[in-house]
């Protein structure tokens, strides 16, 4: 499977002042030349997470999942439902041999979302 490089995303424009609520986090997995799935990692050995959280557009078209790539040397513990914000978020496009293609998601880290509150002058 060849990647392009990863492309930023602006976090806020996506998720809007309030975040995305996650949906899960769950250990990246794929399935070994024995055919027995395992968990994936970086070349560097972190382990790797699958954060997923539901992307609600502002036009009104349907929600999706937002499956986000994440390593970590730890599983994220983050409450379900809780809003969260991605740093260095990247998309890259990907396409099989076969024809297959679609948008991969990775980042840097998650966290939860604090509201971003517009200063103003006093």
């Amino acid at each position: 499977m060849a990647l392009t490089r990863g492309i930023p995303v602006d976090g806020i424009a996506l998720a809007g002042e309030h975040g995305l609520p996650v949906v899960a986090i769950l250990p990246k997995t794929f399935r070994n030349d024995l055919g027995i799935m395992e968990q994936a990692h970086t070349q560097e050995g972190l382990p790797q997470f699958t954060v997923q959280t539901l992307y609600t557009p502002s036009n009104g078209s349907k929600a999706e999942l937002l499956n986000v790539t994440l390593a970590a040397a730890q599983q994220p513990d983050i409450p379900l439902l809780t809003p969260v914000r991605y740093e260095q978020l990247t998309c890259s496009l990907w396409q099989l041999p076969s024809g297959r293609s679609g948008l991969s998601f990775s980042a840097a880290s998650v966290m939860p979302a604090t509201p971003v509150r517009k200063t103003g002058g006093d």
